[in-house]
């Protein structure tokens, strides 16, 4: 089979009333499958690079195996990413999994020791804001005691209105 012979097909944008082409620089280039004039059972058949392309195209879902004549880096890869493509979500997760490289991991568990030294900082300096308030809330009430009892109120009343024990409150007196 040869181009001539109808497989590949080439077409031009032409002008409606004077039945001219528009444009040369404009050329529309189709590889017809369905003009190929034997079956799957027949790869031997194929001679040129593009009757092997067009068979692998054509045929690719009805074989159950890659044909020997059909061997070579770019044809393997064709019946490769065909393989995949009919492959289950889970499938291609293993794959996608099993082709990380070493640079691929290291990077990913650097990422993942980043991201969990920032949460652990930012939670750190959380919980050092939540003390400093709970200091803040605390010296608060140590100075409205002191200065209640400087005012001469009743232990049991600043232990009321600071909600500090009255043991606390009885200690400030004596400091």
């Amino acid at each position: 089979m040869k181009l001539e012979d109808g497989l590949v097909c080439r077409y031009w944008l032409m002008e409606a009333t004077a039945g001219e082409r528009m444009t040369d620089s404009l050329e529309f280039v189709f590889l017809e499958l369905d003009r190929m004039n034997y079956g799957a059972e027949h790869p031997e058949r194929c001679r040129t690079m593009l009757e092997k392309l067009a068979f692998s195209l054509k045929y690719i879902n009805e074989l159950k195996e890659q044909p020997s004549e059909l061997r070579g880096e770019f044809f393997d890869d064709l019946f490769q990413a065909a393989e995949i493509a009919n492959w289950s979500a889970n499938q291609v997760a293993q794959y996608d999994k099993a082709m990380m490289t070493e640079a691929d991991i290291s990077t990913y568990w650097s990422e993942q020791i980043d991201k969990a030294r920032a949460e652990s900082l930012a939670k750190g300096r959380e919980e050092g804001r939540e003390e400093g308030r709970e200091e803040g809330r605390i010296d608060e009430r140590l100075s409205i005691a002191r200065s209640l009892l400087s005012f001469g109120a009743e232990v049991g009343f600043i232990s009321k209105v600071t909600g500090l024990s009255e043991d606390a409150v009885k200690a400030l007196i004596n400091s």
